[in-house]
């Protein structure tokens, strides 16, 4: 890889990642759900020392306390007009406590589906915290049935200056 700033060439892919991409068009039917809930998946993942996605419960465990950068783009289908939100949330698990680190609002209209949905979010971690993106829909079921959603969890350095790209 090169460097846009420097032209070096040779550097290593920043920090841990783990993606999610459905591969296929089940996804959940229902008001509320956790991405990738009801789909058969595929997970990259580069440390999962670091950032490790729980496919059972639909969501990702840190292990380090910094900032990691969220994003989620999933298609959608609906059973009535509605209001749904995507959120990444800090979760303790499926009904449990959670916390709203992201939010993106989008009304659904039948005529026009499938929907493209999308949330993305820089947010402080603590090790040990879960993260998951959750669905909520206003009034009817929306289903996530579209083959090649994906979600990404990645951790992310932020530079303050001095810092070694200013040559210091």
């Amino acid at each position: 890889i090169r460097d846009r700033v420097s032209g070096e060439e040779g550097m290593k892919l920043p920090g841990a990642f783990s993606q999610v991409a459905s591969t296929d068009e089940s996804g959940s039917n229902a008001t509320e759900f956790y991405f990738p809930s009801g789909h058969a998946i595929t997970v990259t993942e580069s440390d999962t020392n670091e950032i490790e996605f729980n496919s059972t419960e639909s969501y990702w465990m840190v292990s380090s306390d910094g900032y990691y950068e969220a994003d989620c783009a999933v298609g959608v289908t609906a059973a009535a007009t509605n209001a749904t939100i995507i959120q990444l949330v800090k979760t303790t698990g499926w009904g449990g406590t959670e916390v709203q680190k992201a939010r993106q609002l989008q009304t659904i209209h039948t005529l026009t589906d499938p929907h493209q949905l999308r949330v993305h979010g820089i947010f402080y971690a603590e090790a040990g915290d879960f993260y998951a993106f959750k669905f909520t829909s206003g009034s009817g079921n929306i289903t996530s049935n579209v083959t090649g959603n994906s979600a990404w969890i990645k951790s992310c350095l932020l530079y303050t200056s001095p810092s070694p790209r200013d040559g210091l």
